[in-house]
């Protein structure tokens, strides 16, 4: 079976309506080949929707937030909308009063700013959610740590912040150490 409409409303098989959406693909693989021989899709505005499976067997470069109330496995780990996956150098989105953190493929130490600016008092809870690929987090780089102190969020630690605007760092409230070893 191929479908594929644009600018339509369509229905899920969970009876939810999708507003004109631009892409609807269902019932059919896309392949597409770059120069360099990769397997890729591209598609330079709107929203894609999808009732179904997505597999893909190269690389996939999120520029932006992923929303979504399902989850995404990435390496058979499960990352959900509140999940952020970490490099050397890059910067906590503080997308919501709750996020989960991780380094990508290993232990990393953040830019500068640590954590991107929020709004004036606002509340963030991070945690860690994998051991072997801590986030490293230092006083300094918009970040005012309780008593200057480094924080590694490893497996189930966590570390809560209160964003000062007058000074544009994120204050430290309190932390948690719950690994069973350091």
């Amino acid at each position: 079976m191929f479908l594929m409409y644009f600018g339509v409303t369509v229905v899920a098989s969970d009876q939810t309506t999708i507003a004109q959406p631009d892409l609807q693909v269902g019932g059919f693989s896309v392949f597409g080949t770059n120069v360099t021989g990769a397997t890729s899709v591209t598609s330079g505005w709107g929203s894609v929707y999808m009732d179904g499976n997505l597999q893909v067997n190269s690389n996939v470069v999120v520029n932006g937030q992923i929303v979504s109330t399902n989850l995404v496995q990435v390496r058979r780990i499960a990352i959900s909308k509140n999940d952020q996956l970490l490099t050397a150098g890059s910067a906590i989105q503080p997308v919501s009063s709750y996020v989960r953190v991780r380094g990508d493929t290993e232990p990393v130490s953040l830019g500068s700013p640590q954590i991107a600016a929020g709004q004036p008092g606002q509340l963030l809870t991070l945690q860690g959610v994998a051991s072997g690929l801590k986030v490293n987090l230092v006083n300094g780089n918009g970040l005012r740590t309780n008593l200057e102190q480094p924080f590694s969020l490893g497996e189930y630690d966590t570390i809560q912040f209160i964003f000062d605007d007058s000074s544009g760092n994120w204050v430290e409230i309190n932390r948690s150490n719950n690994r069973w070893s350091n």
